[in-house]
Parts: C-alpha cells; structure tokens; sequence
C-alpha cells in the first residue's frame, strides 16, 4: 500500500529540518538583540542591572560582617 521510507533517509530529513529550525530562530533572536542593543532602552537596561549589581554586592558586603 505505503512504500517504506529509508529510516538513514528520514533520520537525515529530520536533521535538516532542525538545522533550518534552529538557522531561522537563532537569526530571529540575533536580530532582535541588535534592535535592543541600538534602542534608547540599552542604555537604561545597563544602569539598571549596574544599580541592582552594586545593591547585590552590597547586601552580601552586610550579610558576612553581621
């Protein structure tokens, strides 16, 4: 009724497949990251994990000399 399908031939299939999955998405994610990066919300991102670093490294400067 069906042929068979050759299981090396469908293994390889579904490799491509993946690999333009992965191609696409990984492209999707890079071009979005470049729009952040060029965005004015960069910059505010930026001072804003430096405040929260420095509250961290403060907070654990005042938990060890308790």
């Amino acid at each position: 009724m069906f042929k068979q399908i050759n299981p090396k031939f469908r293994f390889l299939c579904n490799c491509l497949i993946i690999y333009v999955l992965v191609g696409f998405f990984s492209s999707l994610v890079a071009d979005s990251h470049q729009d952040f990066q060029i965005s004015s919300q960069s910059d505010s991102a930026s001072q804003f994990s430096r405040i929260i670093s420095l509250g961290v490294a403060y907070s654990a400067k005042e938990s060890l000399y308790k």
